[in-house]
């Protein structure tokens, strides 16, 4: 555990509206709507290193110390309410990797609740499904969303930790303008991954 007591998170979908509604804001610290609007739950992080005094965002059962939650607002493909949408998934990445600089998370801590619910004994199970089914990932299997997940938090990480550097108005750029803009490959020394640079 970190020094701060927040090490760990869980990434749900609401099984809900499109918006956050009051339910939501009870359970969860962040919301993500269905546009990418990010909307602050009830309780503030720092509220789960203490799940004994009963004022927390309980939302993930057996594992609620120590855990931030951030939700989808929608769920599975083909949901009545409203599926996941890729720009969601998105943001919720995106705050994960904030929470993640902020609090000292490593990314690898960043699971589903279907991948909590699969760790628990059978007995302990409750069948949560969050993030297994996703109709902008078709054909992944729960473990491989997941992934892509925390790949897309490792990468919003790297920028929070390495900022692009602005170009000069002057600037050329060495490579042929696509159409699309001038793109800069780059490549971090720290890590070796590609950065993209736009003009």
């Amino acid at each position: 555990m970190n020094a701060k007591g927040l090490f760990r998170g869980t990434i749900h979908w609401t099984a809900g509206g499109l918006k956050a509604n009051a339910l939501d804001k009870k359970h969860y610290h962040v919301i993500v709507e269905a546009d990418g609007t990010v909307v602050l739950g009830n309780h503030t992080p720092e509220d789960n290193i203490n799940c004994y005094d009963g004022s927390y965002a309980a939302h993930n059962g057996y594992n609620n110390t120590g855990n931030i939650g951030i939700s989808m607002c929608g769920a599975h493909a083909g949901f009545i309410h409203g599926e996941v949408t890729a720009i969601a998934f998105e943001r919720a990445a995106e705050q994960a990797a904030i929470f993640s600089k902020k609090y000292n998370i490593s990314v690898n801590e960043w699971k589903t609740h279907w991948e909590y619910d699969q760790a628990l004994p059978r007995s302990k199970r409750s069948g949560k499904t969050d993030l297994s089914n996703l109709s902008f990932l078709p054909g992944k299997s729960p473990k491989e969303i997941a992934d892509i997940f925390r790949g897309k938090v490792k990468w919003y990480l790297h920028r929070l930790n390495n900022p692009p550097v602005p170009l000069p108005d002057d600037f050329v750029s060495p490579v042929p303008d696509d159409g699309k803009g001038d793109k800069l490959p780059d490549v971090c020394p720290t890590c070796g991954q590609v950065i993209t640079k736009e003009r």
